[in-house]
């Protein structure tokens, strides 16, 4: 048997129905728990890999980079970012030297996978 939510008039099973008559999605205290796992699973920064500040309304700028700029011009920029994070590692204040290290070993995999893909296509 089905039964309706008290606010959105869905139909679900008694067994999903609160005890003041919500589904899970409109009852307010359900609903912020539920917004507040949806923002810790999706909304946690990636500070190495994709931080929020370059991220901003879903653009990512080295994708597009990626899009725009030629290969050999992608590695410049990314030996650039190796050269820069190596050597900055500890000294920036508000950043890590684990953190800017890890950083360096983003541009380089890129790196690595630019070669990779070289050799896998037959070019050097």
């Amino acid at each position: 048997m089905e039964f309706r939510c008290c606010n959105c008039c869905c139909l679900i099973s008694l067994n999903r129905l609160n005890e003041s008559g919500y589904c899970k999605l409109c009852d307010p205290k359900e609903k912020e728990d539920i917004i507040e796992k949806l923002e810790k699973q999706y909304l946690k920064e990636d500070i190495i890999n994709k931080p929020n500040h370059y991220h901003s309304n879903g653009i990512d700028p080295i994708g597009i980079g990626e899009k725009i700029f030629t290969e050999d011009e992608m590695l410049g920029f990314y030996k650039m970012n190796v050269l820069k994070y190596r050597m900055r590692a500890g000294k920036k204040e508000g950043n890590s030297e684990e953190q800017d290290l890890l950083k360096a070993e983003f541009y380089e995999k890129k790196i690595k996978d630019v070669y990779n893909a070289r050799i896998h296509c037959g070019r050097k």
